[in-house]
């Protein structure tokens, strides 16, 4: 039979010689009491609904304020809640039983009235009680984050407490080793010879980032600046295609083994001139590209076509994604796959998520990518869902 009301409240009665906290429910047959509320507990008493002459609330009685007294035709049961709303709930669950026995047979559209309001109160209560809970939750968490808070700022206090006593020592010997003498040299000689507090000297980042913009042929810029300056130059009708529109995830940290490659297929021959790669999301973050290759096939164990001369160093700049230049442009053919493969080591990066699996660039150009075949590495953290080869520049031939 459904229990519509349950909990935990004091009993008293002949039975109950005194106040005594039991597990109570309530159905429409029977108000019953148990140790507790586990369902092996044992039942302690059992009171018959159409043999319950009243229920009503009673005056304070030895200490207890929120009290209810159920009459039966045999004895004088009286029940002490931790507040009114409680006492005006069970007396109205029980009304409602008491005068669900009483509806003649006949009248089965008021019978089942009562129990739906029955059900609904019951369900009431399971909410508050679930709501009660969960605040009770929220707060222990909050009260732990307040604790530790509360402990760093003492240990915060506590060190600067320490510091201004060793300086409050210092001045008071500076002021003793002054009054000490009367003779001006001699004092001046005595102060220089005191402790002095060490000074901790932080180091400047003193590297110097700049981005060079010109609209010259790529063979007198390189014969103009030296090797050791990294140029980004803006090509005529490049175009960019990213892999995810999402915002950019974190924590894609580097270990071990792992490298990071993928397949694409382009229905149009284009001209792939740099590579968009996901980089460090913590200040004083730096990464280094190992290794950046282009095979043509799905795989690493297929004809390489480019290889990368040079180490690639990336710090924190701020933007989720670093362009990579090909030192010469590689020519995609239609219809054939290519894998980018990548080493990199370093700093936690960010990734691009919720990647797509194809998509139409300018010049009607369309790329899928597909789950590189990577062989002699321990793992492959980039797939067609995630990873940290973001962008593609090309041009279309």
């Amino acid at each position: 039979m459904e229990i519509i009301k349950e909990g935990w409240l004091e009993t008293r009665s002949k039975y109950f010689r005194r106040w005594e906290w039991k597990w109570a429910t309530l159905n429409s047959a029977y108000l019953s009491f148990f140790r507790d509320y586990t369902p092996s507990s044992k039942l302690l008493m059992q009171i018959p609904i159409n043999e319950i002459v009243t229920v009503c609330p009673a005056d304070k009685k030895d200490g207890k304020y929120f009290t209810l007294v159920v009459l039966t035709q045999k004895t004088k049961l009286t029940l002490s809640f931790g507040n009114l709303n409680e006492v005006i709930s069970w007396q109205n669950s029980i009304k409602s039983f008491i005068n669900l026995q009483n509806i003649p047979l006949n009248n089965q559209n008021l019978e089942q009235k009562i129990m739906t309001d029955m059900k609904l109160i019951s369900a009431a209560n399971k909410l508050k009680h679930a709501l009660i809970d969960r605040e009770e939750e929220l707060q222990e968490i909050l009260d732990t984050e307040n604790a530790e808070r509360f402990e760093e700022l003492q240990n915060n206090v506590k060190e600067i407490i320490t510091i201004i006593e060793k300086e409050q020592e210092l001045y008071m010997a500076f002021k003793e080793a002054v009054n000490s003498e009367t003779n001006p040299l001699l004092r001046l000689k005595k102060a220089f010879e005191l402790k002095r507090p060490s000074l901790k000297l932080q180091e400047i980042d003193a590297s110097l980032k700049s981005r060079v913009e010109v609209a010259i042929p790529d063979k007198i810029v390189s014969k103009l600046i030296e090797n050791n300056i990294e140029t980004s130059l803006l090509f005529k009708n490049e175009h960019k295609i990213s892999r995810s529109r999402m915002p950019w995830g974190t924590k894609w940290k580097y270990n071990g083994k792992r490298v990071d490659a993928i397949s694409l297929r382009v229905s149009k021959p284009i001209l792939l001139r740099a590579v968009g790669i996901c980089s460090p999301y913590k200040e004083k973050g730096c990464n280094c590209v190992k290794s950046f290759c282009i095979y043509d096939g799905p795989g690493t164990n297929c004809p390489l076509i480019y290889t990368h001369p040079q180490s690639v160093y990336m710090e924190y700049t701020g933007n989720s994604t670093f362009k990579i230049p090909l030192k010469s442009p590689v020519i995609l053919q239609a219809n054939t796959i290519y894998t980018l493969f990548f080493q990199i080591q370093g700093s936690p990066t960010f990734r691009c998520k919720n990647c797509i699996l194809s998509e139409q660039g300018e010049g009607d150009v369309a790329i899928e990518f597909f789950n590189s075949q990577i062989t002699a590495y321990k793992s492959n953290k980039t797939d067609t869902v995630t990873g940290t080869i973001a962008d593609l520049y090309y041009q279309l031939i």
